[in-house]
């Protein structure tokens, strides 16, 4: 009863976050031109988009929980052409399922922002179904 819920049907997965993110946002947004890894991330999946759950809040002082999503079957394809083999090279993989990967870039985070920490967390919680 401290929980909230959050189930994503579309990409197939669920958080359980604190109650007070109950009521979040969902943005869908483009890549990430500014990101340091928006070339890599472009040769993995040249259609990654980027998942953006904000707190209800809306204050700018907190943490947003950030996916980068990547379609599995373009990961597959391209991982080893875009990192020439040093697969050392490919960003953190928070989660998967059939369908996609959801990755980390530490780009979209900033832990002088309010709720880092515990948006850290939550995201090393996430279930698949």
């Amino acid at each position: 009863s401290t929980y909230y819920i959050y189930k994503n049907a579309q990409f197939n997965f669920v958080m359980y976050l604190p109650k007070d993110w109950e009521g979040l946002t969902l943005i869908e947004e483009g890549q990430s031109k500014e990101s340091p890894l928006n070339d890599l991330l472009i040769q993995l999946d040249s259609s990654y988009s980027i998942l953006r759950l904000r707190h209800p809040d809306l204050s700018e002082n907190y943490q947003d929980i950030v996916l980068t999503v990547i379609q599995r079957e373009q990961w597959n394809a391209n991982a080893n052409f875009a990192t020439n083999g040093n697969f050392d090279l490919l960003p953190k993989n928070l989660f998967s399922n059939w369908d996609y990967l959801f990755v980390f870039d530490p780009h979209h985070y900033n832990n002088r922002l309010e709720k880092y920490d515990e948006v850290i967390e939550m995201i090393e919680n996430i279930e698949v179904y």
